[in-house]
């Protein structure tokens, strides 16, 4: 069956989101690429959301902030409320963390946590959007 444009667009967001949540699990077995595994559990996460957004047609600027990206999904959904008080606590993941400056070692339990609670962003997203649109 063929996708409408916003419904194609939310699959790739969705897909990506998903190979970004694969390729953290594939890098959290390594402490050498701890930094690079909660950097792709943030972006899951991040584009799960902007999934959400774009099938509900909401608008949004360019932003890797959870917490204002899902502000906006709230508006739709205010279920998402508890989900996304916790999704912020990814964001320091999305660029700070990537950076030289950040001093803060990244453990193993923190790397399990940020993979945890992205699959539950992904998978609480995929459940609110219909099965056409799963990668």
């Amino acid at each position: 069956m063929s996708l409408d444009p916003k419904g194609q667009e939310t699959k790739e967001w969705l897909t990506i989101a998903k190979t970004d949540l694969a390729a953290s699990r594939k890098l959290a077995g390594d402490t050498e690429f701890a930094t690079q595994s909660v950097f792709h559990a943030q972006q899951s996460a991040e584009k799960a959301i902007k999934a959400f957004l774009v099938w509900h047609q909401l608008r949004f600027k360019k932003d890797h902030d959870l917490g204002y990206l899902g502000d906006i999904a709230i508006e739709k959904d205010i279920t998402l409320s508890n989900l996304i008080d916790e999704a912020v606590s990814l964001n320091p993941y999305a660029v700070t963390a990537r950076y030289p400056g950040f001093d803060d070692e990244i453990e193993s339990l923190e790397v399990e946590a940020a993979i945890l609670l992205a699959e539950k962003i992904f998978n609480e997203i995929l459940s609110r959007l219909p099965q056409e649109v799963h990668p």
